[in-house]
């Protein structure tokens, strides 16, 4: 009996090691790659049309087999913006989804699977053009056109249910209700077929209300997921998959949005639909296949599922290969745009150095390096103007921050203990003060740094310089500032602030913000800080 469990572990291990060895990402190349100089689209906003757009790009459908092993009910993915997160869920709608067009109008001839345009892509790299009858050809198929069996069970024969958050701001709750209403809506009129299919009248009149209301109020909301998977597997006797892309936005304008006015009840409002939508999504719900939300931040996951049992995170602290891009993927793409050795080290060294653990290699951002492939040129493109008005509402509070700060650029460490990166309503909270400059100079103590720079990591404004260590439950880490990129960034921000400061010297303080002999703030400062310019600095080599 030992002898067999002992043969049993030592197949599965090396069963699991061949897998291993296997590349789980690859260079997509098309066969007639003319060295364009954007080959990389950044503009698309179906994944059929970014494969069409784009000459060359990650190949990263393995990240359908990881997602498929998963074995509860929902996928959370959090990782800084612009690291390729909206567009793999993208392409995993592409891989799942039945046809909607065809399920729409069910009068005309149900095309063979094999003649739509994502099963040519999957299984044979064929990408049909949207301009032309003519199609391209990649010079290889997608890693998972080797997978027959999840090609032959799963490669369009689910219901897909798609939600995007990501735009749903607004200065005031009134807009920013507004803003979720259409985003439901626009998620309903891709299942419209589904109005004369009900035949039962309640549900029928329900659904046509959610696909002809202006209004949608905050019942219709929690409920409208569930209710529209419990159609769609009525009407294709298929369970859904649901996917939510940035579900964090709306917590994240109520408490950190710079030009929103949220009273704290509208912030509980907020809360409270968030949290009321995704339990009911995908909280026992027996129509649901599996579940992915996406999102920069990690946010009241304690209070939306008591259990980890429900949620599988991919973030900073459980990394997935599929987000960001390997420095040794990067070199090979610049090795195909034939740019010169010397502009690609300098471009890595720019963009690169996030890491995971301490022996990962360096992993840049997706969308500066596509940037950087349309212009040549090493700019600060991805950290924009949230983290200019973060810097300068943090600094204006507390020259603590800026000296910190200062000393990161400088090669400095900070290390901070967190028990995981899931903010709480308290923590949202006090990180709403911090971020929007309210929160006053004596306030800042030790456990508001480490909140604010567990923040600026899940940002993507820090990264690990060593290993993670596990101590008394909690985590420890010790972060640096990335890249060139982000600290010409912050440095630039630094020296505005200072030059600011410098030109209110003549203005008379009030006394509230005499809090010792070595920092005093004109209230002033504020504005005239915010009235630098916002944009971008673009460096050129010569």
């Amino acid at each position: 009996m030992l002898f067999v469990i002992l043969l049993w572990l030592k197949i599965l291990h090396s069963c699991s090691a061949d897998d291993s060895s296997h590349p789980k990402t690859t260079i997509c190349v098309k066969r007639n790659f003319l060295n364009v100089d954007s080959p990389i689209s950044t503009d698309s906003s179906t994944f059929l049309e970014f494969v069409n757009k784009s000459d060359i790009y990650i190949d990263r459908s393995l990240l359908i087999k990881e997602i498929l092993k998963v074995r509860r009910p929902l996928i959370r993915i959090t990782y800084p913006r612009k690291w390729g997160k909206s567009t793999c869920l993208h392409m995993l709608k592409t891989f799942f989804e039945l046809d909607t067009e065809v399920l729409k109008n069910k009068s005309i001839e149900y095309p063979l699977l094999t003649e739509r345009p994502s099963y040519k892509y999957f299984t044979q790299g064929k990408i049909s053009s949207t301009n032309s009858n003519s199609s391209q050809e990649l010079k290889n198929p997608p890693l998972i056109s080797n997978y027959e069996h999840i090609i032959a069970k799963y490669l369009g024969k689910y219901p897909v249910i798609y939600l995007d958050l990501s735009d749903c701001k607004g200065k005031n709750i009134e807009i920013l209700l507004g803003k979720i209403e259409q985003a439901f809506n626009k998620t309903y009129q891709e299942h419209s077929y589904l109005k004369d299919a009900i035949t039962n009248s309640k549900p029928r009149r329900l659904m046509n209300s959610l696909l002809t209301s202006a209004h949608y109020n905050e019942s219709m909301i929690i409920t409208s997921l569930r209710f529209l998977s419990r159609m769609l597997c009525k009407y294709n006797d298929k369970k859904s998959f649901i996917f939510i892309d940035g579900y964090d936005t709306i917590i994240n304008e109520v408490h950190f949005g710079t030009n929103s006015k949220f009273e704290p009840e509208d912030k509980e409002r907020i809360v409270n639909l968030l949290v009321k939508l995704l339990q009911n999504t995908f909280i026992d719900n027996d129509f649901l296949e599996k579940g992915i939300i996406t999102g920069v931040f990690e946010v009241l996951q304690h209070k939306c599922f008591n259990s980890t049992k429900y949620v599988k995170p991919f973030n900073l602290l459980n990394p997935s290969e599929f987000f960001a891009l390997d420095e040794n993927v990067v070199r090979q793409i610049f090795q195909q745009m034939n740019l010169p050795s010397e502009l690609s080290e300098k471009a890595i060294h720019w963009y690169g150095g996030y890491k995971m653990n301490e022996n990962q290699y360096s992993l840049l951002n997706p969308r500066s390096v596509a940037e950087f492939l349309r212009t040549k040129q090493l700019a600060c493109v991805w950290s924009g103007t949230f983290l200019q008005e973060l810097l300068f509402n943090l600094m204006v509070k507390n020259d603590h921050v800026a000296c910190t700060l200062r000393s990161l650029i400088e090669g400095a460490r900070r290390s901070i203990s967190i028990p995981d990166l899931d903010f709480n309503e308290e923590e949202l909270a006090e990180l709403g003060t911090i971020v929007n400059g309210s929160l006053l100079f004596r306030s800042f103590d030790e456990k508001i740094h480490t909140l604010l720079f567990s923040y600026l990591y899940a940002a993507g404004f820090l990264t690990l310089s060593e290993d993670i260590q596990i101590i008394k439950q909690k985590l420890h880490v010790s972060l640096r500032i990335p890249n060139e990129e982000v600290s010409r960034a912050v440095s630039l921000y630094i020296d505005e602030f200072c030059a600011a400061m410098n030109s209110t010297t003549t203005t008379p303080r009030p006394t509230e913000f005499y809090y010792d002999d070595t920092f005093v703030m004109p209230v002033i400062l504020e504005k005239e800080a915010m009235r630098i310019s916002h944009k971008p600095r673009e460096y050129k080599l010569i």
